[in-house]
């Protein structure tokens, strides 16, 4: 048995090739990361850095009104956002910039990926943001302020007169010196002493 030939006319596929020829190429979004890559979370504190992106055209010109979502692992290190969700959607401002939100990251330690893309229209952008979870205390806090340890220190002086201690304290903060003290003088009541007569008399 033959099989049957399906013959198109030369006009139809000399139009379609065209077609394709003509077709406009579709432009990328491309994601650009502001803040976030790179950072470490800490679990015990849950504080971890916000993921900032800004999503521009193939000119370089910020796009408004795009749709970008970030998406945590959905095991493994990571966390989750405000909403209680592993996934964050928000639109592009006037800079085209998009934040995530603040979210807490879970309790398990390592390095971990946060998905991102980006939608306008018939274009699209995908990025990726590595972050970590440690224990050890993260790098950047929530408000993006390392915690500074106390600095106060305490200094005391002491002195010994006459028999009598004295003593000073003067607590200074930020490791300045300490105020010169004035001497402090303590009272001492005077000592008297008595001597009985002495009688002096010959041998016996």
């Amino acid at each position: 048995m033959r099989a049957a030939c399906l013959l198109l006319p030369a006009w139809l596929v000399a139009g379609s090739a065209a077609a394709e020829i003509g077709k406009p190429e579709q432009s990328i979004l491309k994601i650009v990361i502001v803040q976030g890559d790179g950072s470490f979370n800490n679990i015990k504190r849950k504080l971890a850095q916000e993921p900032i992106v800004q999503v521009v055209d193939e000119s370089g010109k910020p796009v408004q009104g795009a749709e970008v979502t970030f998406t945590l692992p959905f095991d493994g290190p990571g966390g989750l956002f405000a909403n209680k969700k592993r996934t964050s959607s928000v639109k592009t401002d006037a800079q085209g910039r998009a934040a995530a939100g603040v979210f807490e990251p879970n309790s398990t330690e390592g390095r971990f990926n946060i998905s991102i893309k980006a939608v306008a229209g018939s274009r699209e952008g995908v990025a990726i943001i590595s972050q970590s979870n440690t224990m050890a205390g993260g790098v950047y806090a929530a408000d993006g302020v390392k915690p500074k340890a106390s600095s106060a220190k305490y200094w005391i002086i002491a002195g010994v007169a006459g028999g009598a201690a004295a003593g000073v304290i003067a607590a200074t903060k930020g490791g300045s010196s300490p105020a010169a003290a004035a001497p402090v003088a303590i009272p001492v009541p005077p000592t008297s002493v008595s001597i009985g007569s002495i009688s002096v008399g010959g041998p016996k």
